[in-house]
């Protein structure tokens, strides 16, 4: 051990008598190689949900902030609330720079900023409806 570490001092200070061809050799023996993993992304998650009123918007939120997308399905919830909890569920998308689509009658797609939506209809604005030169946030649900 002495001599190693008296060899060490040596080759700091340039006094070595090991050549450095012999040394980088005597190095390359030593080292293992090391196996790196490449780097997976998570998981993506969509869910489809049935609310059956406006209290269950914030499940729908607590989903997104944990960047889950979601289907939200109204066919459950009472008329007088569908357009609440469409509103808010848009609002809270939009607070979090996430996405929002109309699929259908009754049925709503949101998504959190890492998930992007892609719709492709005929006559019909990506999203939202265009009022002049900018877009209400809001959607109609019927």
């Amino acid at each position: 051990m002495s001599g190693e570490i008296l060899r060490k001092i040596q080759t700091w200070i340039g006094l070595d008598s090991q050549s450095d061809e012999e040394y980088l050799e005597e190095l390359d023996t030593k080292k293992s190689p090391k196996l790196v993993g490449l780097p997976t992304p998570p998981q993506a998650e969509m869910l489809v949900l049935e609310p059956r009123s406006f209290d269950d918007a914030l499940a729908i939120i607590t989903h997104l902030r944990e960047r889950r997308a979601v289907i939200v399905n109204l066919h459950a919830v009472p008329s007088d609330q569908e357009q609440r909890l469409v509103d808010f569920v848009s609002g809270a998308t939009h607070a979090i720079d996430g996405n929002q689509e109309r699929v259908a009658d009754h049925i709503f797609a949101f998504s959190p900023p890492n998930v992007k939506i892609n719709a492709q209809r005929q006559n019909e604005q990506p999203w939202g409806i265009i009022s002049g030169n900018h877009r209400d946030l809001a959607f109609k649900v019927r």
